[in-house]
């Protein structure tokens, strides 16, 4: 059993691969700022908000007992087991964008390391989520989901990547749009070799969340597009706008497949 209903409620909406989870920030400890972005969260529909598994943040949410699915997000198997040892709903390891930025980087087998790492100090259940760099080829990719499905993590998640190596090993960065294309293109290779569902994410915005239900995802992680929001009101417009495209995916879905 999952320590709270909501984590129930965010793998249901999985299932219907509707599933909205609003990202605070693997670095963002500004209790302030997560508060407001949890209670726009809630107020827009979302089924689920990341924040980072920094003890301070962890203990300031779960203080609040908020009505909606937390994920903690860390790159420190320690940290995942502290989150769970709180009761958070979810755990993530990844959510590397940030880190990217610090020249931190992450191979297949360092990540698939890490998974096992904490795997091995987890002794409550909780649902557990992996990101994959987007920065990896295609192949590692996919051989790194198809581990995770071995070792039977809840979901993965895809990514752009800031920077890729090109044939002649030089670094090349992305635009913002490449990162989105990338991450679109992940989930739609990624989606064809592993039964594990896929929750994409990368600077996503109204228009890529809709391409992501359709290669192949069954939830979009979104942050910096709702964080643009000045105000909770404005941020949970945000929200309600994301989950009213991954409502009206599922919808046609549903359609097609009764008349299929």
């Amino acid at each position: 059993m999952h320590p709270r209903d909501y984590g129930q409620t965010f793998l249901s909406a999985l299932a219907q691969k509707k599933a909205v989870k609003i990202i605070a920030g693997i670095d963002n400890t500004n209790v302030s700022e997560i508060e407001m972005l949890i209670e726009a969260a809630i107020e827009g529909g979302a089924h689920a908000v990341d924040i980072s598994a920094d003890e301070a943040v962890i203990n300031h949410v779960a203080a609040l007992n908020p009505e909606i699915c937390i994920f903690a997000s860390s790159v420190s198997p320690e940290a995942l087991k502290y989150a769970v040892d709180s009761n958070i709903d979810a755990i993530e390891l990844g959510n590397f964008d940030a880190l990217y930025k610090k020249d931190q980087f992450f191979s297949a087998q360092t990540v698939f390391s890490l998974v096992n790492e904490t795997l091995s100090l987890l002794k409550n259940s909780s649902i557990f989520s992996v990101t994959i760099p987007g920065h990896l080829s295609i192949t590692s990719q996919a051989e790194l989901a198809k581990s995770l499905e071995a070792r039977h993590v809840d979901l993965i998640q895809t990514e752009g990547a800031a920077q890729l190596l090109s044939k002649t090993a030089s670094v090349k960065m992305l635009t913002d749009a490449e990162k989105q294309a990338l991450t679109i293109h992940n989930t739609s290779l990624i989606s064809t070799v592993t039964r594990l569902p896929i929750m994409t994410a990368s600077g996503l915005t109204p228009k890529i969340a809709r391409q992501a239900y359709s290669v192949g995802a069954s939830a979009v992680g979104v942050g910096a597009y709702i964080r643009e929001g000045k105000t909770v009101k404005e941020m949970a417009a945000r929200v309600s706008e994301i989950v009213s495209i991954a409502e009206a995916v599922s919808s046609v879905r549903t359609r097609v497949k009764a008349f299929a």
